[in-house]
């Protein structure tokens, strides 16, 4: 059963494609500090090369790992909360940016068709790609990771459709 999109409405990538990369994430770095271990292991320092008499070499490449990777999931977050698209009844609009935002403005009645694609897990998950594609601009508009795509699809579709139907009235 499809549910209808109440507009305007703000479309977000899915919390679960956060969330992998958060993880992706956790596991590369913990990956490193695995490897810098083995290899101090292998060097023969891991019986700890002590700095000033503090702390040990490898503590000190734990807290450097920890906190470039601290830094960067806070990037992935930023980004992810920054990046959206607002749908309304006859344009989306992206929104994006790190620092500033910046938007982009896509006019409904230019489109020709719209697809989207879901992966195994985006079917479990219920995220996928929707793929939107410009006649004026000759580019293809994606969405990324959007929750709920077949739903926004037909909404889409639907209201693509009667959009001649509306500038008829006026």
């Amino acid at each position: 059963m499809t549910t209808r999109i109440c507009l305007p409405t703000k479309i977000k990538q899915s919390s679960v494609m956060l969330a992998f990369l958060l993880f992706v994430l956790m596991f590369i770095f913990d990956l490193a500090y695995v490897l810098v271990a083995a290899l101090g292991d292998t060097l023969g320092t891991s019986n700890g090369i002590v700095l000033f008499n503090l702390v040990q070499f490898d503590t000190i490449i734990l807290v450097t790992l920890i906190f470039i990777q601290i830094i960067i999931a806070l990037i992935i977050v930023v980004r992810w909360h920054n990046d959206y698209w607002i749908y309304e009844k006859n344009k989306l609009t992206h929104f994006y940016g790190f620092t500033g935002k910046r938007e982009i403005e896509y006019l409904l009645k230019n489109v020709i068709s719209i697809t989207y694609e879901q992966s195994i897990f985006g079917r479990i998950f219920d995220y996928g790609d929707v793929m939107i594609n410009d006649y004026f601009t000759k580019k293809v508009i994606i969405i990324s990771g959007a929750s709920s795509p077949v739903d926004l699809v037909r909404q889409l579709e639907i209201d693509i459709k009667r959009l001649p139907e509306e500038e008829e009235k006026k």
